[in-house]
């Protein structure tokens, strides 16, 4: 279970726990391995907020939603943000999603524009930011 990827404690106590593991046992076991540095929920939030902004280009709000899926702390879901996701980037990943979300589709249509802002919103970027990405991107197109 350590070795494929980085799983936070909660998520290796749920998994042992649901292979019947004694409740006692799985806590001083993920003490054990806490202390070891084999089990680190920092560096598993650091892990996965890496890959699913810049590999799935995912924003900063759905990474924070599935980091508290898989029992990180707050307090570090908040520090693993602040130091992986740099917001110039994520802007440029917003733009970069509009982009390919727009492609054949007339965002002068409310519709439409509403079915990308919805689309980018669950990918994780903030509701605001999407909207000026759209305005900005409308107001491009019309230029072009």
């Amino acid at each position: 279970m350590l070795g494929r990827r980085e799983n936070t404690r909660a998520q290796l106590r749920r998994k042992l726990l649901q292979r019947k593991f004694e409740p006692a046992d799985v806590d001083r076991t993920l003490d054990d391995l806490t202390a070891a540095g084999f089990l680190d929920d920092a560096r598993a939030a650091k892990t996965f907020a890496r890959h699913a902004s810049h590999i799935k280009g995912q924003g900063r709000m759905r990474i924070a939603r599935e980091l508290a899926a898989k029992g990180v702390d707050p307090e570090i879901v908040a520090a693993t943000l602040d130091a992986q996701i740099d917001p110039d980037e994520e802007a440029a990943r917003l733009r970069a999603a509009l982009e390919k979300r727009a492609r054949g589709r007339d965002l002068s249509d409310r519709r439409e524009s509403g079915k990308v802002w919805q689309a980018l919103v669950r990918q994780g970027f903030s509701a605001d930011a999407v909207s000026k990405a759209l305005r900005a991107f409308g107001t491009r197109e019309e230029d072009g």
